[in-house]
Parts: C-alpha cells; structure tokens; sequence
C-alpha cells in the first residue's frame, strides 16, 4: 500500500505540470514569465512585441524598459523606444485602445534564409516594481 502513494502522487504532479504548460510561469529567480507565439517572415526585421505603462487617463507614465536575457539563435533583436499604436490595454486602459504612445519595442531579424523555429527572452520591467520575462517562440517562415 505504501508503494502506492508515491507512484499516485507522480501521477498527480504529472498532471498537474501538463495542465500549467500554457499558462503564466516563473522563472528560477522568481520572475513571471509569458509565453508568446510569433510568425515571422526569414530575413525580414519585424516587431514581435511592445510593452506600455499608461496613466488612467492614458498619458504615459514611464517607459518601460527591455533587456535581452536569451539571445536568439538564428537572428538577432533590438530593443526601441517609439510611438506605437496600444491595441490591447484592459480594464479601465481599454479606452486607451487605438492611441499612438511612446512605447518599448522589440524586433527580431532571422539569418537570412533561415526557415525553422527561434526562441528569445526579454526581461521587461515597468518602474513600479512590475518585472516580466516575455519568452517570443518564433516560427520563421519564407
């Protein structure tokens, strides 16, 4: 009975790690991480993300800043403070939706004629104490 119990409890943690794979996760030194699925074109330098602190009544409050923590393998990214247009605020931000604000973007670029799959992670803090890391699962296509 006792050889029982371990086996039931591996099955439980089992499941309960195939059932969190797509959800929010965080890292080793306690950082939230968010997954983010992207097409992109080989060769071609495309925005694959952009992050924003916005006041209520949408007025920037300050830029958020981005560093690369995982390099990508088969292309490179950078980092740009720009207008961008804000589409998914939500909430009380909602209202936001469709302004051009100062925002912080990250662009990827793959080797050209790479075809196949890239990852790379930015760490991305608000200024209020906010930090996540955006893990981009890249797809380049031709």
């Amino acid at each position: 009975m006792s050889m029982m119990i371990p086996v039931s409890l591996s099955f439980v943690s089992a499941i309960a790690a195939l059932s969190l794979t797509g959800c929010v996760t965080t890292s080793v030194d306690g950082v939230k991480q968010r997954p983010h699925n992207q097409v992109v074109t080989s060769g071609k330098r495309e925005k694959i993300g952009q992050s924003w602190h916005l006041n209520p009544d949408c007025s920037v409050s300050r830029l958020p800043t981005a560093r690369v923590i995982e390099e990508p393998q088969h292309g490179k990214v950078s980092v740009v403070n720009q207008k961008g247009l804000v589409a998914t605020a939500k909430g009380q931000f909602a209202r936001c939706n469709s302004l051009r604000l100062p925002v912080t973007a990250i662009y990827y670029q793959s080797a050209p004629g790479y075809v196949g799959s890239d990852k790379l992670v930015a760490r991305v803090s608000y200024g209020d104490g906010y930090v996540v890391d955006k893990i981009y699962w890249l797809r380049v296509k031709k």
